[in-house]
């Protein structure tokens, strides 16, 4: 048996801000998959945090590893642990919402630079969110596209590969993908599955 789709998400105009969907208590596992996603605005990456049923300002604390890979047009591989002064990875104290994958705003709709083509793709799973008993442990990848200037040079092609845990015994109720600051462009589409 293989996963059931629980939900699809197709944000259809600029003022979406964010899409929350609910775990339930049916599957052990729930995959996420994102197709097409870019931001209203640049250097927008997509981020998720989690809520409780006793608490909704997704906050909770996650610890995180990554590994980064990123290849300019240009040929050049680079790894930064920085993405515009923001960290791939988050300590234990941190309540911020981690991130998924890069987002490209609006570029040009020719060439090597059109907009339609540099749009974000990836997954997350989480496991046993309705658990009682232990943290909840997540994995996660994402590939992302940015350019800084439409050059060979400043454009880049990031794989970005997290894990870790939200430190949270009580059940997990909603995980919410939303831009780290600002709203979706239409057409981003994120889909839920359950496996039991």
């Amino acid at each position: 048996m293989g996963y059931t789709l629980i939900e699809r998400q197709v944000t259809s105009g600029a003022s979406t801000s964010a899409l929350d969907f609910d775990f339930g208590t049916t599957y052990d596992e729930h995959l996420f998959t994102v197709h097409k996603y870019a931001p209203v605005t640049d250097e927008r990456q997509l981020t998720w945090q989690v809520e409780t049923g006793t608490d909704t300002d997704y906050d909770k604390p996650i610890q995180s590893i990554n590994y980064l890979r990123s290849m300019r047009l240009d040929g050049t591989l680079v790894g930064p642990e920085i993405y515009n002064g923001v960290a791939f990875y988050q300590t234990i104290g941190d309540q911020d919402p981690q991130w998924l994958m890069v987002g490209e705003g609006g570029t040009s709709d020719t060439g090597d630079f059109n907009q339609n083509h540099m749009r974000g793709q990836g997954e997350i799973t989480f496991y046993a969110p309705h658990n009682t008993t232990h943290v909840k442990h997540w994995l996660a990848n994402g590939l992302g596209v940015y350019t800084g200037n439409r050059t060979a040079g400043q454009t880049y092609s990031y794989a970005l590969y997290t894990a870790g845990y939200v430190k949270e015994t009580a059940a997990l109720t909603t995980v919410r993908f939303a831009p780290r600051t600002g709203n979706f462009q239409a057409g981003v589409t994120i889909a839920q599955y359950g496996l039991s």
